[in-house]
């Protein structure tokens, strides 16, 4: 299971970015077009599958559905970790709690990379371990690379003149800029 515990704080664009490039010099639209930049920024974010401004996620991961030998229930050991919406700035905690429902700090694990993906390795038999972190590329939208923002400015822009959602796919040249980005998630 995963949740987002701290949402960013800025957008990976401003609202004068889209009036400009909108050429809107007036004030009637202002709440639309906000809802229309978060509305984009999490739909290029999900096509993306990473973090853009900095946030804290939470990963739950249980024992249970995982044992070498469904008659005997002997666990596989490492357990390995995904944590999703790359790039990872750092762990925050990693808590585990065995049969008896103790929660555990755990401090020892390896921390490896799949590409852009963080694993994290645990070698102790856990039923449930909780992981929370922080992943995004920084917290200024300058810390996005410049293709991500151009397409969630081109996104807004699109939803701004079409006036209805469509699927991402339709727009060839918004998957041109993101493509290099995407990371196929993994729960």
């Amino acid at each position: 299971m995963l949740n987002k515990i701290t949402a960013p704080i800025v957008l990976p664009i401003t609202l004068e970015q889209v009036k400009a490039h909108l050429r809107l010099d007036h004030a009637d639209e202002d709440n639309y077009l906000m809802f229309l930049i978060q509305s984009a920024t999490e739909a290029v974010q999900n096509y993306v599958g990473r973090s853009l401004i900095t946030q804290t996620w939470q990963k739950v991961f249980y024992q249970s559905q995982r044992y070498s030998c469904r008659i005997s229930k002997q666990p596989i050991l490492p357990i390995i970790i995904s944590l999703p919406y790359p790039p990872l700035l750092k762990i925050n905690s990693i808590m585990g709690c065995g049969v008896n429902k103790t929660p555990l700090a755990i401090t020892r694990y390896d921390l490896k990379f799949n590409g852009d993906l963080a694993l994290i390795e645990i070698d102790q038999s856990l039923e449930r371990i909780e992981v929370k972190y922080d992943a995004g590329y920084g917290d200024r939208p300058e810390d996005i690379p410049a293709d991500i923002r151009q397409a969630i400015l081109q996104l807004t822009a699109l939803c701004y003149q079409k006036r209805q959602s469509f699927p991402l796919e339709d727009e060839p040249y918004l998957v041109s800029l993101m493509q290099p980005y995407r990371i196929f998630r993994q729960v």
